[in-house]
């Protein structure tokens, strides 16, 4: 069962001429009864079936939530402007699963400011851009973790078990810079770079599993990390360009990564670094109705975060490099383009996308439960597990002049392995979905949107999520989570009214 209620509320105000502001604020609540995942042969028996364990511990999660945000747009003169954010976000979830409880607080704020400089030389453009950022999350975690081998239902003697109370922060700041140079032949030179600053900082509540008020904050402070960019872009007639790119990133473990799901600390880990390498296209031909993107990439990853399962706990290390090889292709023709006539648009779309993905450098160090490192295994050379060499997606939007309107959509999912040493597979699947809607303007202030639709139209055995890791049978609970077996109907009527 599943119960989601939301609200969101944007506003724009202008100030003057040269000032605006804009705010936004969002409140969800979602609570939802989780199953458990299945194994491979549960899956394609499509048997509609829950975990034991799930079932005993009534398994589910229930996240409130809000995001806001106020956004303010200052021009200091016709070629130099701000803009700057204020923001917060936080959340609670209270989640029950097979082997335990957890709850968490999370709060975030920040603030954002880009400043903007655009000037026009004699052949020569040039836009530049500075800002920082800054960001803080802070954080609380309650809960059990309870190993496999014991059952549930579970009681406060439940022996043996982990419980866990942090209190936790993770600070995030950085400096960043752009510059773009507009040059004759119709060239365009990007460059540009960002400063990142990471600390986090752990409190473990709990000594000898009871409150302790004396406990010290366990906190870690990354090197300071610049990341540079840049790119070369080629324009032919106004219609077609190319570019080649090499950009940098790195990426610290998030507090999620450092503390693992038996409340362990790993403040050891370091943080994931990458170059990637692109060169592509795009253009559009007959007046626009033709258009195309194709680019070709090579990520090379160092440092690689990855999450293992080992009696049941999950927990994150570094295991080495990746390399992430692959093709994206975008295709959209308007086979009818005619706004008076009865059928006024029939657009055709096709994106496919081509993995190659491998673990270059991919030790992994099996855990037993006394938590020391018992074995390792070598993986590199195999594919990135949970990822589809070839994935395809088809397209149909057909409008009429009365306002009938029809989008179909079809998606291919190749097979993919779901274990570090590719023994194990989950087979390949089509999804067919499709709504039918009608949209017009009732008058010069109101607008209707009335539509039905389906998803699975023709009832594929297909996958929401995969667990993957070295071991996908030492979860002991399932490693997918499988989406509707039948085709799933739905229907929907929006009205609106402009001032």
């Amino acid at each position: 069962a599943s119960q989601k209620d939301y609200v969101s509320v944007a506003s724009h105000y202008k100030i003057s001429d040269s000032d605006m502001v804009s705010a936004y604020f969002s409140y969800n609540s979602s609570d939802e009864e989780l199953a458990g995942g299945l194994d491979a042969d549960d899956f394609y028996a499509r048997r509609a079936i829950a975990s034991s364990n799930y079932v005993a511990n009534d398994g589910g999660v229930i996240i409130e939530s809000f995001r806001s945000g106020v956004t303010s747009y200052h021009s200091l003169s016709d070629r130099f402007w701000n803009k700057t954010t204020l923001f917060a976000t936080g959340h609670t979830l209270d989640q029950r699963f097979a082997h335990g409880f957890t709850y968490h607080e999370n709060l975030n704020f920040g603030a954002r400011t880009n400043f903007t400089y655009q000037q026009q030389f004699e052949s020569i453009g040039l836009e530049a851009q500075l800002g920082a950022f800054f960001q803080k999350s802070k954080e609380s975690v309650d809960g059990v973790f309870i190993p496999p081998f014991v059952s549930p239902p579970f009681t406060p003697s439940t022996e043996p078990q982990f419980p866990t109370n942090d209190q936790n922060y993770a600070l995030n700041y950085n400096i960043f810079t752009k510059w773009a140079f507009v040059l004759p032949k119709d060239f365009k030179v990007t460059l540009g770079g960002v400063l990142n600053f990471n600390r986090f900082g752990i409190r473990n509540m709990l000594n000898d599993g009871s409150l302790y008020s004396g406990s010290t904050t366990q906190s870690n402070r990354f090197d300071p990390a610049f990341n540079p960019s840049a790119s070369v872009l080629k324009a032919f007639g106004g219609h077609t360009s190319a570019y080649v790119s090499i950009s940098t990133g790195s990426t610290p473990p998030l507090l999620g990564d450092i503390i693992a799901s038996d409340g362990s600390v790993n403040g050891g880990l370091d943080p994931e670094h990458a170059v990637q390498y692109e060169v592509g296209t795009k253009g559009n031909m007959s007046n626009g109705r033709f258009s195309y993107r194709l680019a070709l990439f090579d990520m090379e990853i160092s440092d690689r975060l990855a999450t293992q399962f080992s009696d049941g706990v999950s927990y994150t290390t570094n295991v080495g490099e990746q390399q992430n090889r692959g093709l994206e292709l975008a295709l959209e023709y308007d086979l009818i383009r005619a706004p008076k006539q009865p059928v006024s648009l029939l657009k055709l779309s096709l994106n496919y996308t081509y993995s190659d993905f491998t673990y270059e450098s991919f030790e992994v160090f099996a855990q037993n439960t006394a938590g020391n490192d018992s074995t390792s295994a070598d993986f590199s050379g195999n594919e990135v597990a949970g990822v589809a060499p070839h994935s395809v997606n088809l397209g149909l939007n057909l409008q009429t002049k009365r306002g009938l309107y029809l989008n179909a959509r079809y998606k291919y999912m190749d097979k993919a392995p779901i274990t570090f040493d590719n023994e194990q597979y989950i087979r390949s699947y089509n999804l067919l979905s499709a709504r039918l809607g009608f949209k017009r303007e009732v008058s010069p202030h109101v607008n209707l949107d009335a539509f039905v639709g389906s998803n699975n139209i023709t009832g594929s055995t297909y996958y929401n999520f995969l667990f993957v890791g070295q071991d996908i049978d030492g979860l002991g609970d399932g490693y997918i989570s499988p989406g509707p077996y039948k085709a799933t109907l739905y229907g929907g009527l929006n009205l609106s009214y402009n001032f």
